[in-house]
C-alpha cells in the first residue's frame, strides 16, 4: 500500500518481491506498471480502501475483500465522492462520519442514501425469509454507531500513513 502511494512513475521502475507463502507461486510486481495500470485517483486513495476494510489499526468489515472496494472505486462515483473526505487534512468529525457510513452502505450494494441501520434490518430480513436456520450477525452490516467509531479510526489511520503526526484525539476533533 505504501510503495502505490508514494511510489512516482517518473522515477527508476521499482521491483517489489514479497516474502513467499508457503506452497504458493512466488510474484514479483513492478511498480511503474502497477500504478499504471491502477491510475493515479486509486493510488491516492488506497489507504482508505486498505483503512476501511482492515489493517493493522481498524478491524475488517466481514464479507467484503479489498477488491471488490477497488472495483468500486473504479465503477462508482458516489464511493469515490466519499472517500475523498478522508484525503482532506482539516474534515469535520461529522463529514467524517457521515462519508464512513455511506462508503459502508455503498460497499454493501445498498441503496444511495439509505442508512447502515436500515440497511442492517433490511438484510436480516432478506436473510430470515431466505433461510430456515438462525440469522448470524457477522453476516449483516454494521450498525451505525460501530460505523462511527470505524470511519474516525478510519481517517485516523490515513492521515498517518500519509506521514502526518497527528495524535487519536486530535483527529476526531
Amino acid at each position: 500500500m505504501l510503495l502505490l502511494y508514494y511510489y512516482d512513475v517518473t522515477s527508476n521502475d521499482l521491483i517489489f518481491k514479497p516474502e513467499a507463502k508457503r506452497n504458493a507461486k512466488q510474484r514479483i510486481w513492478a511498480m511503474k506498471s502497477v500504478k499504471t495500470k491502477l491510475g493515479t485517483e486509486l493510488c491516492s486513495n488506497v489507504f482508505f480502501i486498505h483503512a476501511l476494510l482492515g489493517c493493522d489499526t481498524t478491524s475488517r468489515v466481514f464479507g467484503i475483500g479489498k477488491g471488490s472496494a477497488l472495483k468500486k472505486f473504479v465503477d462508482c462515483s458516489y464511493f469515490r465522492e466519499q472517500a475523498s473526505v478522508f484525503n482532506r487534512t482539516n474534515a469535520s468529525r461529522e463529514d467524517i462520519i457521515e462519508a464512513g457510513e455511506r462508503a459502508l452502505v455503498s460497499l454493501l450494494n445498498g441503496r444511495r442514501g439509505e442508512k447502515l441501520d436500515y440497511l442492517r434490518y433490511r438484510k436480516y430480513c432478506e436473510k430470515l425469509a431466505n433461510r430456515k436456520v438462525q440469522v448470524q450477525p457477522q453476516n449483516l452490516p454494521p450498525t451505525s454507531a460501530a460505523a462511527e467509531k470505524h470511519s474516525l479510526r478510519v481517517y485516523l489511520q490515513v492521515r498517518q500513513l500519509k506521514g502526518e503526526d497527528v495524535s487519536p484525539t486530535e483527529a476526531q476533533k
